[in-house]
């Protein structure tokens, strides 16, 4: 996978880098296309390698060759500065977010945790403040346009909808 450029992803796939952010001295991407596309790439700035640490079951992430836990594209990223969250999704009730802490993932929001199972198809939007992660949900669904906060989303994460429905 990716040996071709500085050990990045090949091109089986993948039509875009659908967000990036940096942290500390890394650049990561969330990339994707089409099923079982979705990755979190991690680019070290001092020396120039790609290294792929999500997607695939890495470090305890979703596995694209399982059905069941397989994503389209990580739409969004955003960090604390020491945390980094994905949210995925593109397909019906795919929407989740992951939380990459301490060398491994962990899912967070989605499938009944925050909010409802098989309900949103993406995690369009990240954003933290402070300790508080929100999350910007749907796609092309009328009336899955909601935004969700999460606090202690490091700890024990507690949800609750902020903004769509007439909140």
């Amino acid at each position: 996978n990716g040996a071709n450029i500085k050990r990045s992803w090949d091109t089986n796939g993948k039509t875009a880098v659908r967000d990036q952010v940096k942290m500390g001295t890394k650049i990561y991407a969330g990339i994707g296309g089409s099923t079982n596309d979705a990755e979190v790439w991690e680019f070290d700035t001092g020396t120039g390698v790609w290294t792929q640490i999500a997607g695939d079951g890495l470090n305890s992430s979703w596995d694209n060759a399982v059905t069941a836990l397989a994503y389209e594209d990580v739409w969004s990223l955003a960090t604390d500065g020491t945390v980094l969250y994905a949210g995925l999704g593109s397909g019906t009730g795919d929407g989740d977010l992951w939380r990459y802490q301490s060398g491994a993932w962990s899912k967070i929001g989605g499938d009944g945790t925050g909010w409802a199972a098989n309900t949103y198809e993406t995690v369009a939007g990240l954003e933290v403040n402070g300790t508080t992660v929100y999350a910007g949900l749907g796609n092309n669904v009328a009336g899955d346009a909601e935004v969700w906060a999460c606090t202690n989303c490091t700890t024990s994460p507690t949800w609750t909808k902020v903004g769509g429905d007439g909140v």
